[in-house]
């Protein structure tokens, strides 16, 4: 997968925790998959079409969801309800959009559907190409980034 395309979701996640709640978000090292199993329990799930086409998975602690909505909504919760996966779907799309606007500028466009989100330990997501995890932390709070890729011929 080409590098850019990494940096183009690293720097849209940045920019949309950094703008909406105004922390920097710690990124570990991208690791390639066999297929996307997210690692916690809420996930917001957003495919695109494009030159490239595949998923962006986005996977949160119940605990990481909670920090969300303490500082992006100024509420605090301790169990994931429907406003919960609401804010999730909503942090989700905006980071997609993000994602597809970096994307654009190095020459892959997409359109990105609207998102969907689920509670649940075995979520799993089938998809044919290169898929990449990227671990991130919010504070001490822990999510996922799982992108799979699959590029067009071209012709």
């Amino acid at each position: 997968m080409d590098a850019r395309f990494i940096n183009a979701i690293l720097n849209a996640v940045n920019n949309v925790f950094e703008t909406i709640m105004n922390v920097k978000i710690i990124f570990g090292k991208p690791e390639a998959m066999k297929n996307i199993s997210p690692n916690y329990s809420v996930v917001g799930i957003i495919g695109f079409t494009g030159r490239i086409s595949g998923n962006l998975v986005y996977s949160f602690k119940d605990q990481t969801v909670f920090e969300v909505m303490k500082t992006m909504i100024g509420m605090e919760i301790n169990e994931i309800d429907e406003m919960a996966l609401s804010a999730v779907g909503e942090l989700a799309n905006m980071i997609s959009g993000n994602i597809a606007t970096n994307l654009e500028k190095i020459g892959y466009k997409i359109e990105i559907s609207p998102p969907s989100v689920v509670k649940g330990k075995e979520v799993s997501v089938k998809m044919e190409g290169v898929v990449i995890r990227i671990p991130a932390k919010l504070n001490k709070h822990e999510f996922d980034i799982s992108v799979a890729v699959q590029e067009k011929e071209k012709g």
